[in-house]
């Protein structure tokens, strides 16, 4: 068996931000990162993710057919469930 290269690694947590981002986006839209709470949803339209790190807690990360994303600022999604 292989020992967990992460098992010295402090647990991390995340707490959700007052009041809590929008985690259902409809185009046009340009959203910002951060911590997004209960999953993210990008459903329709146009949406740009603006450079950073997001942060999905809670839920799914998801991208409906419908919607059409630009992530190429430099984007980190992370998910937490």
């Amino acid at each position: 068996a292989m020992t967990d290269p992460y098992a010295s690694l402090p647990n991390v947590s995340f707490t959700c931000p007052s009041p809590a981002l929008s985690n259902v986006i409809t185009g046009p839209a340009v959203i910002q990162p951060g911590v997004y709470c209960n999953g993210l949803k990008l459903k329709s339209g146009n949406i740009t993710m603006a450079a950073g790190t997001y942060v999905v807690v809670g839920g799914a990360f998801e991208v409906m057919n419908q919607a059409v994303v630009d992530a190429t600022a430099g984007v980190t999604i992370a998910t937490a469930m």
